[in-house]
Order: structure tokens, then C-alpha cells, then sequence
């Protein structure tokens, strides 16, 4: 009956948790969007600073990406160029001599060049607005691409200083050319032979992570562990005061390495965060004394990887898990069995 209190409260509090980080991350989608798209927010003033092209820029010689303001937007909205009310030949959006159009093949030619006037295209469509809640069409702005009659990156700047005296234009700029860099990966000598768990078609994808944060110093986490090897080349330093003097542990040390192992030295493994560790004891005299040591220095996160063999769980131990507010990370069995085949899982057959 203890057994399956303890199993249940702590179900509860995994339950509670992932509650929690679905709310936190629910207020955010539902703020962010608020803020970054309202009628009131200036992107050039708030959340950007705005560019100033010039010949020097690299960008496409031939077309021009223009924002509408959001009263003038609307999803899928069909655009022409008379809509802009502005001097179409002084910003270059028709060609009435077609004079690129004699010094370009039919087969390169864009179709505004064989037409001799400016293409519009949306390029923020709207396939089901019905359905889509990630869009609102209260806070939408149509983003639309020009392709000009006439190449040059002169007759670019002509139509952005035309285009941006348009009472329906948000925004216009080239069409930049831009490089991206690959996602920071660590050059640990076994991150990409033997860290399957990070890289694999299974692993959890940490460059993708990685590529925003590497983890924080003040990020901390605890280890219930029986020991681990403090001095290891690529733990050292990572551990935190207090800790429990228990021994060199090879399981403890593995986990250490997993959560918090130096990247980018050349050597080991790569840790998923570059966090420092506490370890504590699970043993039955110093569970709560570990459970208060996290709640007293910060920890944030404790990964506990062992089970209860006994008949009988203390409760004292639940209560100490209660009153820790962070988050506690349970192994969910295997003992080297295949929990994917029903054997060796100790939660999920539990009510």
C-alpha cells in the first residue's frame, strides 16, 4: 500500500509538472504573438532595427519584398500593382519600352520581363484559415514579393523609395541574400561515434537545442547516485558543494556525463547541458537530508535513477518529494530488461 502511495503521489507530481510547462508554454504562444503583431507595435522602433539598402547590399536585382499594413492585409488577398497608388513607371514596375526583355532569352526571362509590368505574389499563403490556429487574421500581415519588368539593383531601390509612399505598404526592402551556419555541434571525440542518444534517429536531436543554448552554470541538478568519479577530465569542476563523499561510482559517473560533461574539449563526451551537479544520497537515513540540500541550494531538476526493492516505501520519503517544488526525473525501471516488450517497467502497469 506504501509502494503504490509513493508510485501515486509521485505520478501526480510528474502530472503536475508537465501541467505546469504546458500552461507556461500555452501563456507563451498566447503572448508572444500578441505582442510581436499588434496594431500598435512598430517592428522598426521595437523588435528590429530597420535597414537601409544601398548598391553596395547583396539582394536580388530583380524583385522587392513589401509588408502591407494590417488593415490592408488579408489572408490570400489578391494584390495589383494599381493598388499601391503610386507612379508605376517612376518605380520601375512597368517597362513600356521592353528594353530587358531584347537583352534576355525567352527561356530566362521572368514573366514580368516578358510582360513588361511588375508580377505581385503572396508569399505568406494561407492554406486552411479555418483551421489554423497559429495564424490570426486580426494580427496578419501580407507579405508579398514583386518581380520587377527591369533588372537592376538601382530600379530596386527606385521601386522601394516608391513603394514605401504607398498608404497600403508597411515595408519595402530587397529581396537579401543571406548564408546560414550549421548548428553548433561539439567536437568531443565521441559525440558523433558513440552519442547515439543525442545524434541518432532516435536520440532527442540536442544540436537542434543547441543551436539556441548550451545550458547555464545556474541551471543546477541533482544525482541520486552512490558516487561518481568527481576528478574525471571531463567532470571537473562540474560538481557542486556539498556533496555526498560516496565512493567512484561507474553508473553515477555515466549519468554525470550525460547531464553536465564538458563539450567542446576535445576529449569524452558531450554533456546535454553545461550545467553543474550535486550529488546526493539515496539511501533511506539520507533521502530527506538530500531531498532539503536540493530545495536549500537551487537545484532545479534531480534525475533519481534507482528503484525500491523493498516491500515497503517509507512515506516520510514521499512527503519529502511533496514538499520539493522542483522537478524529480524517475528511472522507469528496465533493470536491462526491454520495457518496450511490457518486462522490467515498474510505473506503467501501476494504477
Amino acid at each position: 500500500m506504501r509502494t503504490e502511495t509513493l508510485f501515486k503521489r509521485q505520478w501526480k507530481i510528474s502530472v503536475i509538472a508537465l501541467v505546469l510547462i504546458v500552461l507556461v508554454a500555452s501563456i507563451l504562444c498566447a503572448t508572444i504573438p500578441t505582442t510581436a503583431y499588434a496594431k500598435e507595435v512598430d517592428f522598426a522602433e521595437n523588435t528590429i532595427q530597420r535597414r537601409i539598402p544601398t548598391l553596395n547590399d547583396d539582394f536580388d536585382d530583380s524583385k522587392v519584398i513589401v509588408v502591407l499594413n494590417q488593415k490592408n492585409s488579408k489572408y490570400n488577398g489578391v494584390v495589383r500593382i494599381e493598388d499601391f497608388k503610386i507612379d508605376v513607371e517612376k518605380a520601375s514596375l512597368v517597362n513600356t519600352q521592353r528594353t530587358e526583355r531584347l537583352d534576355r532569352s525567352d527561356d530566362s526571362a521572368t514573366d514580368a520581363v516578358k510582360t513588361g509590368q511588375a508580377v505581385v505574389t503572396d508569399l505568406f499563403r494561407v492554406d486552411n484559415a479555418k483551421s489554423s490556429s497559429l495564424v490570426s487574421e486580426s494580427e496578419f500581415f501580407q507579405i508579398l514579393s514583386i518581380d520587377l519588368p527591369i533588372r537592376g539593383k538601382e530600379k530596386v531601390l527606385e521601386a522601394i523609395a516608391e513603394l514605401k509612399k504607398s498608404e497600403i505598404v508597411y515595408s519595402a526592402e530587397p529581396d537579401y541574400r543571406y548564408e546560414t551556419i550549421d548548428l553548433w555541434a561539439p567536437n568531443d571525440t565521441n559525440y558523433t561515434t558513440s552519442q547515439w542518444g543525442l545524434t541518432g534517429t532516435n536520440g532527442i536531436q540536442a544540436a537542434n537545442a543547441w543551436d539556441m543554448t548550451r545550458g547555464l552554470a545556474d541551471i543546477r541538478v541533482g544525482l541520486f547516485e552512490t558516487g561518481a568519479q568527481q576528478n574525471h577530465p571531463d567532470l571537473d569542476g562540474r560538481f557542486l558543494a556539498p556533496n555526498f563523499t560516496l565512493g567512484n561510482a561507474d553508473h553515477g559517473t555515466h549519468v554525470a556525463g550525460i547531464v553536465g560533461a564538458i563539450s567542446n574539449n576535445n576529449q569524452g563526451v558531450a554533456g546535454v547541458s553545461q550545467s553543474n551537479m550535486m550529488l546526493l544520497n539515496r539511501n533511506s537515513n539520507d533521502f530527506v537530508d538530500s531531498m532539503a540540500r536540493a530545495a536549500n541550494n537551487n537545484i532545479w531538476v534531480i534525475n533519481a535513477s534507482y528503484e525500491y526493492i523493498s516491500g515497503g516505501v517509507i512515506e516520510n520519503h514521499a512527503v519529502a518529494i511533496h514538499n520539493y517544488q522542483g522537478l524529480l526525473v524517475c528511472a522507469a525501471g528496465n533493470s536491462t530488461a526491454d520495457i518496450d516488450n511490457g518486462q522490467g517497467d515498474v510505473y506503467l502497469d501501476r494504477e
